[in-house]
């Protein structure tokens, strides 16, 4: 808790210029002290250079040289300033107006039905840039499961940041009837619920199913799929990309797993996890550099 108070102290007081320094150091020991992070982006960026070649993918810069050590080290260095964005998100510096939507009218509908619903996102990007939606409905609430027990640190700065503050995170390593019970019960009240597709648990490694990805079998959470089932609400798909000084936010449904029935339940989670799995590819085709999953993707157990 010391420590996210001084970062966010550090941003407050200094803004990017001063921080940025010390996000890059942080994330330079990270990557220098973890080799299996190192290994990570290394096989992420040649699979993605790789298939994008095989795909005649060749229009950005990204992909027309084989990437080295340096691209791995850019790749971290876009975590460091994805660190602060968050940071920027958290304090409010990041408005509405600095993002770009692609079906903002699916997300304005599914807030003003009042109904709530369930978003699956990535690692890809910056998912904190959602706090800019709510500066303008102060009744927006959404909780966001992860899978770190800091989850409540987290929280309690967020509140001291801004006690109206309306995202939540929930921590979900140990997910229960009782865990479902609350997320149904806010979905009830019209709020949103958030979760990442593309991190297996490490409570749940026999839960997957695999499809490919970016030029090979890759293992995919069910949990997520399967909670949407049994929340039985309005399921959708939601990344958000830096793009220059901007955000790109891309926003999209999911249908079939609202109302699925038990007898289409897996072939029915089957195709959604396989959509989207092929937005994100898209997205990692396009922003190879902004996917912060630094662990062996494809070395999952099957």
């Amino acid at each position: 808790m010391l420590s996210l108070r001084f970062m966010l102290a550090v941003y407050r007081i200094s803004g990017r210029w001063l921080f940025r320094p010390f996000a890059c150091l942080a994330v330079l020991y990270f990557f220098l002290s973890s080799s299996l992070a190192r290994r990570a982006s290394r096989e992420y960026l040649l699979r993605v250079w790789s298939h994008a070649r095989t795909n005649h993918t060749q229009d950005r810069a990204f992909f027309q040289h084989r990437p080295t050590v340096w691209t791995s080290i850019r790749h971290f260095f876009y975590f460091s300033e994805a660190i602060l964005d968050k940071l920027a998100a958290w304090n409010g510096d990041i408005s509405e107006d600095k993002i770009d939507y692609v079906n903002k009218e699916l997300f304005e509908q599914r807030y003003a039905d009042g109904k709530g619903g369930l978003w699956i996102t990535s690692h890809i990007g910056n998912m904190e840039v959602c706090r800019a939606i709510s500066q303008k409905q102060r009744d927006f609430r959404m909780t966001v499961l992860v899978h770190t027990r800091h989850a409540k640190n987290f929280n309690r700065l967020l509140h001291e940041v801004d006690p109206h503050q309306s995202i939540e995170l929930l921590e979900v390593s140990e997910f229960n009837v009782a865990s479902a019970m609350l997320l149904q019960e806010r979905i009830s009240k019209g709020q949103f619920v958030t979760i990442v597709g593309d991190r297996v648990s490490v409570n749940d490694q026999k839960r997957v199913t695999q499809c490919e990805f970016i030029g090979k079998q890759a293992n995919f959470p069910l949990g997520p799929f399967l909670l949407a089932t049994l929340l039985d609400c309005p399921v959708g798909t939601i990344f958000c990309v830096r793009k220059g000084g901007r955000f790109h936010m891309v926003i999209d449904d999911l249908p079939g797993l609202q109302g699925c029935n038990r007898k289409q339940r897996d072939q029915t989670i089957r195709h959604a996890v396989e959509t989207y799995a092929t937005r994100l590819e898209d997205l990692c085709l396009r922003y190879p550099l902004q996917w912060f999953n630094f662990f062996g993707f494809w070395d999952q157990p099957d």
